[in-house]
């Protein structure tokens, strides 16, 4: 266990008590490199704060021990449940203080509402929503601050040897900030059960190439997300991505391609992003879900102009369409039911 994760964990159990205040001074204030240590310690305070209004759990860990963390708000007997992803794709960081954000704001209206005599004003009746801030720590630390932030020797090799395999097309540094795969050179939202043989890959690491890995859910990060959505049964999904200010829904084996485009255009609507069908989308996330037995509707929002890492003086611009995804995305769910269910 890392000493990040040994901090937050100790700090989770000893904050697992109701805080009575609402506090108005915010905890989540992002920033260009908002980091994994950063992401860690944010999440102590909003425990510190909240108390048991989260709840915060340890999913998996990548290649280089480093903590996959699933932290929910809201009833675990909700009727309705939400799933909301960042950062499968390392270099894809400017989501993460997204969903924090997310996260913070829909705490602070849960802690709000319980001081309201009206039981409508509680926006988390009836839902639970959970969030996964960093799905791949290990490509995210490597985007941010290079080959030293990882622990483990063997796997800055394996960044060396990627570098090689890839034609050494930079400066190393330069190759390794727009790293995409995770810690072996494998894209975990490319290593879901979803048409996964029908994508064309490479059969080395790679930091930014199609590498889907030697199997499905070959990969920590993948496997994490797919242990999560079988235990907790989600009736929706939001992967955050960067870039292109889109929302895509569809996917070659969608089973929920109605849901999932009625989910896209509730979303559009507080967001302002564009919407397409993607509809030969395969071996991600929101496509494994949309072809299981009983189909989840599912969306990708990606934020952001700039080539990733987005530049963070666009930030502000994505926070802004982005702050009112969560409530949206709320609404929509106690709008419509899930497949299979009765109207």
């Amino acid at each position: 266990m890392n000493i990040l994760t040994a901090i937050l964990i100790a700090s989770v159990a000893l904050a697992d008590t109701p805080a009575h205040t609402v506090q108005t001074e915010p905890v989540v204030v992002p920033e260009a490199l908002y980091s994994q240590q950063q992401t860690a310690r944010d999440i102590t305070r909003l425990k510190a704060r909240y108390g048991n209004r989260m709840r915060v759990l340890a999913i998996g860990k990548s290649l280089d021990g480093k903590t996959i963390f699933d932290i929910s708000v809201g009833s675990p007997d909700a009727e309705k449940k939400l799933l909301v992803t960042a950062a499968i794709h390392g270099r894809e960081y400017i989501t993460i203080p997204i969903v924090m954000q997310q996260l913070e704001q829909l705490l602070s209206e849960a802690a709000a509402a319980e001081a309201s005599p009206d039981s409508a004003d509680d926006p988390l009746r009836g839902i639970q929503v959970h969030f996964v801030p960093i799905n791949n720590p290990d490509g995210v630390v490597i985007s941010q601050f290079g080959e030293d932030a990882l622990y483990s020797d063997a796997l800055r090799e394996n960044l060396r040897n990627a570098w090689v395999l890839d034609e050494q097309p930079a400066s190393f540094s330069g190759y390794l900030s727009r790293w995409k795969t995770n810690a072996a050179g494998v894209d975990p939202n490319l290593n879901f059960d979803a048409g996964w043989g029908w994508i064309e890959s490479v059969n080395h690491p790679t930091a930014y190439g199609v590498n889907t890995g030697s199997a499905p859910f070959s990969e920590p990060e993948s496997r994490a997300l797919r242990d999560l959505c079988l235990r907790e049964n989600f009736d929706a999904v939001i992967s955050y991505h960067a870039k292109g200010n889109v929302i895509y829904w569809d996917s070659f084996l969608n089973g929920a391609r109605e849901e999932s485009e009625s989910f896209a255009e509730a979303i559009a609507a507080v967001s302002g992003y564009s919407v397409e069908p993607s509809s030969m989308s395969a071996g991600g996330l929101k496509d494994w879900l949309q072809s299981l037995e009983h189909p989840v509707p599912g969306i990708t929002i990606e934020v952001g102009a700039s080539e990733a890492p987005v530049d963070f003086g666009e930030y502000p611009s994505i926070w802004k369409r982005n702050r009112d995804v969560i409530p949206g995305a709320i609404r929509w769910l106690r709008a419509h039911p899930s497949p299979g269910e009765p109207e």
